[in-house]
């Protein structure tokens, strides 16, 4: 996985390499075939499970789903990181993602509907500069 050196150079991070600080990005783009093509928008910091947001900026775009850092260990998904992409699922009625990004690691999931669940799965992604791509797979795999 390619790492932006834009947002990583930036980062306070601890001994280990992890960030000291949570921080958020939105992801706004398009869906174009087998992939998400977009761009991180708002950088905003926070503490473990509070990360201030700007829902304001997020309504004027199309939101793919959101990018963040976990300030400790490998990128992963949380239960809360679950649970609020479920919800998103849920209340935008198409698939979202979830990046995640610890140290010099990251890891982005697809969250979508399949019948009346909500699952997910990882996928490949790539971030250069502030811009992010990611392949979503075969179209059968998401309904």
């Amino acid at each position: 996985m390619l790492i932006s050196k834009s947002i990583t150079s930036n980062q306070t991070t601890s001994k280990l390499g992890f960030f000291s600080v949570e921080k958020c990005w939105f992801i706004g783009g398009l869906n174009f075939k087998n992939f998400y093509i977009g761009k991180l928008y708002h950088h905003s910091d926070g503490t473990t499970l509070s990360v201030d947001f700007d829902w304001k900026m997020a309504v004027k775009n199309t939101v793919l789903g959101f990018y963040h850092t976990h300030i400790d260990g490998d990128p992963y998904l949380s239960n809360e990181d679950t649970t609020t992409m479920r919800t998103w699922v849920i209340s935008e009625g198409r698939p979202m993602i979830c990046g995640v990004m610890s140290g010099n690691s990251q890891a982005c999931w697809l969250f979508y509907r399949k019948n009346k669940s909500i699952r997910y799965r990882r996928i490949r992604s790539f971030l250069f500069g502030n811009f992010f791509i990611a392949y979503k797979g075969d179209k059968n795999e998401n309904s």
